[in-house]
């Protein structure tokens, strides 16, 4: 089973792709035509995602997750037609380059270029705020080192040099964004944050000696890249709903392997044909070796799994599962059916979302995620205001 995150910003037409596996993790901007949808992928791919509408500004998130496609097909499939911007993810005005060479010339204030160095606190003027030095230092234009150094990439090598010998403000970090969080505590106060069009974890940490709240950086700025695994698990670990639509996903999985192996001993030398005939035979056969009572379909004793998508209703007899098409168009695209499926099944399946352990205790159907929901809003971290300053005392330039 495997699972990516879309991320998109609704106020522009931006979208993060993550993922993370035990070997490898990926991490991808790209530019989308609308800000307002996320990719849909064909339910002939095989892949389910959670709900996706759009409502409104803020930063959604979307699982996508299949059982038989690989992480890298998944992202091959929602990003087919998109251009990949991931070096460069961040659209500059044109009056923002200019106020960015008009810091540079602030900076250099006529000196040679190979011997400038500035001091970070002299800098916060009109001329040369400390968004723009934290933008040129983001491009490789400038270098930045000191104590308070850690908003800029670490080797950047660059003659022109700035100090920083103050830390900056978080709120000039972010230029008008703000902290992003989910609805769930956790130990270490930990945020995401929207910075030269990536997205960057940091941790809050305070400082009793100077009476201070500090940020440290926990992904690696200038190299974003690297910072899948971390943003996929911060995701995981804020916002329950998606982690729980990724447990699901992987349940499925594991039921289908459980059907397999359980159902396909006892019908290993059965002639060809064998599945055909017991559905021509009005199942009378086949229940038999599911269910413990009959009454028409409706039958007791049996577990139910139910939104089972068309393709995982091919060849269900050889998974040991009795289907019957749901969908309100027999003939349409979109298949769903209802199956059933024997009890002892269950017994060996120790399921990981919440409520496929709550169906199971209760008795009650096995509810799959559709392939595609647009009609329910998706997942949305909260935003607030940034409050305390970049790196602290104690922490060394990266």
């Amino acid at each position: 089973m495997s699972c990516v995150l879309a991320i998109i910003l609704a106020s522009v037409a931006r979208m993060v792709i993550t993922s993370s596996k035990l070997s490898s993790s990926y991490y991808g901007v790209f530019a989308i035509p609308k800000v307002s949808e996320f990719p849909v992928p064909k339910d002939h791919y095989q892949i389910h995602m959670s709900a996706s509408k759009i409502a409104g500004p803020g930063t959604y998130i979307v699982a996508y997750c299949s059982i038989h496609q690989s992480y890298q097909k998944i992202v091959e499939i929602i990003t087919e037609g998109q251009h990949e911007i991931t070096q460069n993810p961040e659209q500059t005005p044109l009056a923002y380059s200019k106020a960015e060479n008009a810091c540079l010339r602030y900076i250099s204030r006529g000196n040679d270029l190979e011997s400038v160095t500035a001091r970070f606190s002299e800098l916060n003027n009109g001329a040369c705020t400390h968004e723009l030095i934290a933008s040129l230092a983001f491009k490789g234009i400038i270098r930045v080192d000191g104590k308070f150094s850690c908003f800029a990439p670490p080797e950047a090598d660059q003659p022109m040099r700035v100090n920083a010998d103050i830390p900056m403000e978080m709120s000039r970090f972010l230029s008008g964004h703000g902290l992003l969080g989910g609805t769930r505590p956790t130990l270490h106060r930990e945020v995401m944050v929207w910075f030269q069009g990536h997205l960057h974890i940091f941790r809050e940490t305070q400082n009793s000696f100077h009476n201070g709240l500090y940020w440290i950086p926990l992904t690696t700025i200038g190299h974003e890249i690297r910072n899948g695994e971390l943003i996929t698990t911060f995701i995981y670990n804020n916002v329950p709903a998606i982690f729980e639509f990724t447990k699901i996903i992987g349940d499925l999985l594991l039921l289908e392997n459980t059907l397999l192996s359980s159902h396909s001993t006892r019908y290993k030398n059965k002639p060809a044909g064998y599945y055909n005939k017991a559905v021509s035979q009005a199942h009378e056969q086949f229940l038999d070796d599911i269910c413990w009572q009959k009454a028409g379909f409706l039958l007791k004793g049996c577990a139910w799994i139910n939104n089972v998508p068309g393709y995982l209703e091919i060849e269900a007899y050889k998974k040991g599962l009795l289907c019957r098409n749901i969908s309100m168009s027999q003939t349409g695209s979109i298949q769903k059916f209802e199956c059933i499926f024997r009890p002892l099944v269950l017994s060996r399946c120790r399921f990981e979302s919440k409520l496929w352990q709550t169906s199971t205790g209760l008795l009650k159907p096995l509810q799959i995620p559709a392939q595609s929901n647009t009609i329910e809003v998706a997942e949305r971290l909260m935003e607030f205001h940034a409050s305390g300053t970049l790196c602290g005392p104690t922490v060394k330039a990266y």
